[in-house]
């Protein structure tokens, strides 16, 4: 699993913006900018060309079509809508 980027430190992330999702109450899709609530489905995002790069939480819908639209070789750049762990 650490090999395909879900190791300690992807789990560390997820705790941390689980708690975040708790004190806050939202989290911001890096993806679509859109928020996420307690209860929607997430994922810690990656990178779509470089998994070693986490970009932060994103629903688990942007990140599925994400996935889609790469495996059919329609992924254009997508940029950050905000630096989350620079």
């Amino acid at each position: 699993m650490a090999d395909r980027g879900y190791g300690w430190d992807h789990k560390k992330m997820r705790a941390e913006l689980v708690a975040q999702l708790e004190r806050d109450g939202y989290l911001i899709c890096w993806r679509c900018g859109e928020p996420i609530y307690p209860g929607d489905e997430w994922h810690v995002g990656h990178d779509d060309h470089d998994r070693s790069i986490r970009h932060g939480p994103e629903h688990a819908l942007c990140n599925l079509r994400a996935a889609g639209l790469k495996s059919q070789g329609k992924l254009s750049p997508i940029k950050a809508s905000r630096n989350w762990w620079a």
